[in-house]
């Protein structure tokens, strides 16, 4: 078998589980809890049973939009699967240094947690002044895919997925090599975008469009 048959087996097989895992009740019985059960961890403002039945339906659509590499970032993010201080009950400052205040302990207001990269001043930047998403985009609700009516704007549910992508890649990269300044933490999160569609290209016609309309708005400043 070859290098690209075995590629094209290995995504059918995928396909074919994560079909399984969230169709069929006798494979995984359990799905809901677990979903609520996870989605917990983020104290968000939707009620529990109806946040889980959300986020159960809204998964496999996202699948449709985008490329498998963004899918595993958004799903990584609803599992807390950020390789953050927090995750590891430990406590440290936003990796791509967006603030240097402190609170009267001299803890950094900026924790290296998801919550924070869910509305961070580079994740704002990103997805609404590049991206020219609303503000609202910026925010916890958005972020973990809880937002009302939030899957009837196709196009915006794609730059948002492309966007968690973009943020998932720059703090795993600017957490080993710590960036020197905010010009380049703002180029990777853009080259990042292009990465998440590579290959895909319903969500780089979705990007291409979103880019142009920020190059012209640039350029009418």
């Amino acid at each position: 078998m070859s290098l690209a048959e075995v590629g094209r087996t290995l995504s059918k097989f995928q396909r074919h589980l994560t079909y399984l895992l969230l169709n069929i009740p006798s494979f995984n019985v359990d799905v809901e809890n677990r979903v609520r059960h996870k989605m917990s961890r983020w104290e968000l403002s939707c009620p529990p049973g109806i946040l889980a039945r959300r986020i159960v339906k809204r998964l496999p659509d996202v699948a449709k939009l985008v490329t498998p590499r963004v899918q595993t970032a958004v799903f990584k993010t609803l599992w807390n699967g950020w390789t953050t201080a927090s995750r590891f009950q430990n406590e440290s400052a936003c990796v791509l240094k967006c603030s240097e205040a402190v609170d009267a302990l001299g803890h950094s207001i900026a924790q290296e947690k998801c919550e924070h990269y869910a509305g961070c001043p580079f994740m704002r930047q990103l997805l609404v002044y590049k991206l020219r998403l609303p503000i609202e985009f910026a925010s916890k609700e958005y972020f973990f895919f809880a937002a009302d009516g939030l899957m009837e704007r196709t196009d915006k549910v794609t730059l948002l997925a492309i966007g968690i992508y973009a943020m998932m890649l720059a703090t795993d990269h600017f957490r080993v090599t710590p960036p020197p300044s905010s010009d380049v933490v703002h180029d990777f999160l853009e080259e990042a975008c292009k990465r998440a569609t590579s290959g895909h290209r319903p969500s780089r016609s979705v990007l291409h469009g979103a880019m142009v309309a920020w190059l012209a708005n640039r350029c009418s400043i």
